[in-house]
């Protein structure tokens, strides 16, 4: 397991340095990358829905719990 780890470097500095000239390795480099960029704009969108899901609700429950509090009646003041 410890030994691909230490691979996956090694395989992309070989394509950034050029020394890897086999055009369906330089594909495979291309999906892979692609794969990447998308996974990671799913995930920002992703978190950016839970946020403004999440703002949302806070939102929601701030309001009825004022609306709640305003209904309530107030007590008589504390006798001295």
């Amino acid at each position: 397991m410890a030994g691909t780890s230490r691979a996956w470097p090694s395989f992309v500095l070989k394509f950034r340095v050029g020394t890897i000239s086999n055009p369906s390795s330089a594909a495979l480099l291309v999906e892979i990358l692609a794969i990447l960029a998308v996974g990671g704009v799913a995930s920002g969108l992703r978190a950016w829905l839970f946020d403004s899901a999440a703002t949302r609700v806070m939102a929601r429950l701030r309001m009825r719990l004022f609306s709640s509090l305003m209904a309530q009646e107030m007590g008589a003041p504390p006798v001295p």
